[in-house]
């Protein structure tokens, strides 16, 4: 009598990361799985056949990648500008090696881990091993003997409130587009590492150390070399958030323009000569000139805070065509004062407050943002006109990264992410 091998569903430590209805909608209508709105992930694959799995493997590390690992480091490739696909197995199959040498990585799953063809071990991994790093999937794509993608997902079993739970980094390497990007979750409640075990059983306590140890453990190995200028990061979101707000303000400016600008300057001239008419000093063109600016800039705000809501105000971003609007700023002068204002929520431009108004002069002359949140609009086809459903970033510029967080509770899509980061990869040439 012939044994069947039997098979179980082992990844239940990834399912806090899965989006089970997009997983659902996108396994093929010929699988013969019975589906429902009740159907759990483990009886997806234990229902599934042999070859199905094998699908089914590769929908739930891409569902993992672009779901809800929301904080998302993204990195410009210096060099190599191309990779070959030897050098490329070559070098991963050292990592993976040194990732994966532990005891739980014998014996049947031994015989699938090869970075020479994509591998998928998400639905066969239920360690709860505290301190156990591995890299539990990786794929790539080849053109012309070359690598022009590769994604990896890096796990590290945590304490958290006492219970294992899978800490994960998403890889993707775009060497079309010469960059990649490191994706993270935010963890709250992650138990302190005990120092008195054994190095191996140590585990990262923030983003920013797991991001660090992926960088170290699969970036470097693989020879990537990367450049960062802060500064030009900075100037480049400053020139990204202008440029939504000229768009989305042009018309509104030119209005008030047409209804003041007269009465504008011959008010200011009939003020500053009152002012100043017992001082032997005169005031400059340019303070006059300043002083029209910054009355002009809270005319407009009262202006759009009167006849305009911020929902009209988003229908008009909508009816324009841009990606978005912003929502938040942080910024800094050349006389290095420091300006921030922040609407209330993502439907909320910050156009339609008065702060931003109040300062917009001095954000005219800001040399860099540190910070801005942009709310982008997830119909960027612009395929439904009513559609003006949005999704909150926030861009921080920082000294040694450049992060992009999603802040939107809902699960992501690959495609709002790449739409998101190729937008902003536009203001990020250098």
């Amino acid at each position: 009598m012939e044994i069947q091998d039997v098979y179980l569903f082992n990844g239940n430590h990834f399912l806090p990361y899965v989006n089970v209805p997009t997983f659902k909608k996108k396994i093929p209508t010929n699988f013969m799985i019975p589906l429902d709105e009740h159907t759990s992930m483990r009886e997806i694959f234990e229902n599934a056949s042999k070859d199905e799995r094998r699908s089914l493997r590769k929908l739930l590390f891409e569902n993992i990648l672009y779901s809800d690992l929301k904080h998302i480091y993204l990195y410009k490739i210096n060099s190599p500008m191309t990779i070959s696909n030897v050098n490329f197995k070559k070098s991963m199959n050292n990592i993976v090696k040194d990732m994966n040498n532990n005891q739980y990585f014998n014996g049947e799953l031994a015989s699938v881990i090869s970075a020479d063809k994509p591998f998928y071990l998400l639905d066969r991994i239920g360690s709860n091993s505290i301190g156990l790093k591995f890299i539990a999937g990786m794929d790539f794509e080849e053109e012309d003997n070359k690598i022009v993608k590769a994604r990896v997902i890096f796990v590290e079993v945590v304490s958290r409130k006492e219970v294992p739970y899978y800490n994960i980094v998403g890889v993707e390497f775009n060497f079309k587009e010469k960059f990649f990007m490191l994706m993270s979750k935010w963890l709250s409640g992650v138990d302190k590492s005990n120092l008195d075990v054994e190095d191996s059983m140590h585990y990262d306590h923030s983003i920013s150390s797991s991001i660090k140890r992926v960088l170290d453990k699969i970036v470097t190995p693989l020879g990537i070399k990367t450049s960062h200028d802060v500064e030009k990061d900075r100037k480049g979101i400053f020139e990204l958030c202008q440029s939504l707000d000229n768009e989305l303000l042009s018309e509104f400016r030119d209005i008030v323009s047409q209804k003041i600008d007269d009465q504008l300057k011959t008010s200011t001239e009939v003020l500053f000569e009152s002012l100043f008419e017992d001082s032997e000093k005169k005031v400059s063109v340019f303070e006059k000139e300043n002083y029209i600016k910054r009355s002009k800039a809270l005319m407009l705000s009262s202006y759009i805070t009167t006849t305009q809501s911020a929902a009209k105000i988003v229908a008009k971003a909508k009816e324009l065509k841009l990606v978005g609007y912003t929502t938040r700023i942080t910024f800094q002068t050349s006389k290095m004062s420091r300006g921030s204002t922040e609407s209330a929520s993502a439907r909320k431009p910050i156009a339609a407050s008065d702060l931003f108004h109040s300062l917009y002069i001095n954000f005219q002359q800001a040399l860099r943002l540190q910070l801005f949140s942009i709310a982008w609009f997830t119909d960027y086809n612009f395929k439904a006109p009513k559609d003006r459903d949005v999704i909150q970033t926030t861009i921080y510029a920082q000294a040694n990264s450049f992060k992009i967080v999603f802040r939107a509770r809902r699960l992501l899509e690959e495609d709002i992410i790449y739409h998101v980061v190729r937008n902003i990869n536009e203001y990020r040439q250098y």
